[in-house]
């Protein structure tokens, strides 16, 4: 699914100067007068352009030139680690780009290059990365990155690498570590559930393309494109359908490919509309009338929160009203909890015949023992 709101004239722009910026760069790094220090730099700051490229040519939906972009960018990541090597007595460590995400990253573009050689090629050098890598990078990177270059190149070891880095993720992990940890383990492991659980976790903590996103930055989440095309290679029919992953840059879907979708932060939070006499807050709930009547407690749906319209359900609703992550969202949560202590907070279960038809309803005491106000039934 791709964003639409960006626009074809800004992302032209941005590849006219990125191509011009590019050849200005890479002349100077041909004629040498990129000063010995700032060679890993150079060549680093080239793998972001070639990067950005292609996110822009994928938003143009021009495939090839993407792809393109992507394998550049991937050899020169590659070429940054390396040169950073070569002059690791001498650079200071903000000078050098040979940081294990920095492999990650060069994998995940040649993976989007269609350059499973390449990828495989850099896979290789990543899983021999020594003991400074660990002493000077954060751990979670150093085995994040060889667990992936493991599953690439389905070295047995990846699940030596997975158990290292789950010890290094601790017992509370941050989620997109975790749900890393799922991806990599469903993709070697050929578990398309658990790469699907993977995929959806990823998502929910990654950017979200917004109207106010008119460049290509990082709401475009192509590494999860590079996910699902790693898995299809290992025989795993996935793909993703979401605003912020270009469609060009997604394998293509068929009739068996298994979609993953990031769920809708307003989806399943039930309304609640201010009663314009009494100010109460007021959650209404709507249920078919069982065919054995009479409605009973039971008969209302059971949720993560507890039974609808129960305490333990208005508790559990404003609590995701608060996890909204919008700040109107978390206003009216500490509205709403405040009415619910102050017991301003009306709970209307609104019933409507079921598959027979019947609408002679009787409501069991149960229901409102369990929290229920007042019951409002249609019989249309």
């Amino acid at each position: 699914m791709t964003p639409t709101v960006t626009s074809p004239e800004r992302l032209e722009d941005a590849v006219g100067k990125l191509d011009v910026r590019i050849d200005e760069q890479q002349h100077r790094l041909s004629a040498g007068v990129v000063p010995d220090e700032r060679i890993p730099s150079a060549v680093y700051g080239l793998a972001n352009a070639h990067d950005v490229l292609a996110r822009c040519h994928a938003l143009l939906g021009d495939a090839d030139a993407a792809r393109e972009a992507y394998a550049e960018a991937a050899v020169y990541y590659l070429s940054a680690v390396g040169e950073s090597k070569k002059r690791r007595s001498t650079l200071r460590p903000r000078e050098r780009h040979d940081d294990p995400r920095t492999c990650i990253h060069a994998i995940e573009r040649a993976v989007l290059a269609d350059r499973f050689d390449l990828a495989e090629c850099i896979a290789t050098e990543t899983v021999l990365m020594g003991q400074p890598f660990l002493v000077e990078h954060d751990n979670r990177s150093y085995y994040a990155a060889k667990l992936f270059a493991a599953v690439v190149l389905e070295d047995d070891d990846w699940s030596r690498y997975a158990r290292e880095y789950r010890t290094a993720i601790g017992d509370r992990p941050d989620p997109p570590d975790e749900f890393r940890l799922f991806v990599y383990e469903g993709i070697a492991e050929g578990d398309i559930d658990e790469l699907a659980r993977g995929l959806e976790g990823m998502l929910e903590h990654s950017g979200r393309f917004t109207e106010e996103d008119d460049v290509p930055g990082e709401t475009v989440e192509d590494w999860v494109a590079a996910l699902c095309l790693l898995a299809g290679e290992k025989g795993l029919d996935v793909t993703v359908e979401d605003p912020s992953v270009p469609d060009v840059l997604l394998p293509e879907a068929g009739s068996g490919t298994r979609v993953i979708r990031r769920s809708d932060p307003d989806e399943d939070l039930p309304d609640v509309e201010e009663d314009p006499v009494t100010g109460d807050y007021v959650f209404a709930e709507e249920v078919a009338y069982p065919a054995d009547g009479p409605l009973t407690a039971e008969d209302l749906p059971e949720t993560e929160d507890g039974r609808v319209l129960s305490d333990d359900w208005v508790k559990g609703v404003i609590a995701r009203y608060r996890d909204h992550g919008d700040e109107e969202y978390a206003a009216l949560a500490d509205q709403l909890e405040e009415a619910r202590r102050e017991g301003e907070i009306h709970r209307r279960l609104v019933v409507r015949p079921g598959e027979d038809g019947r609408t002679d309803f009787r409501v069991d005491r149960s229901v409102y023992d369990l929290g229920v106000d007042d019951a409002e039934f249609h019989t249309d």
